[in-house]
Formats: structure tokens, C-alpha cells, sequence
């Protein structure tokens, strides 16, 4: 497992030549908390077997 935590800011970002649609943007800002994440893609197939 594997501690998340992020501290974002606002910046601009510059990617290139993309062609930018002048009303594409978030639709709300989202503030998340740190989290645990596995380190490992894990499928609900795959958990399944391993909890038989």
C-alpha cells in the first residue's frame, strides 16, 4: 500500500499546439484528502479468486 497525498496549486499549463475549446474546463473544484492506494492494478476477478 502505498501513502497518496497531493498538494496541487493552479498553474498554466502548456502542452504544445492543442486545439483548446474556450469553455473546456472542470466544472467544480475537488478537494481530496490523503488516501492509501495499492501499488498493484488489481481486478475484482483476481480478488475474487484470492478470497475463495
Amino acid at each position: 500500500m502505498t501513502w497518496f497525498w497531493s498538494m496541487c496549486q493552479k498553474v498554466n499549463l502548456r502542452w504544445g499546439v492543442i486545439l483548446i475549446i474556450p469553455n473546456e474546463k472542470p466544472i467544480h473544484q475537488v478537494n481530496l484528502d490523503a488516501f492509501w492506494i495499492d501499488q498493484t492494478e488489481v481486478t475484482n476477478a483476481m480478488y475474487a479468486k484470492c478470497v475463495k
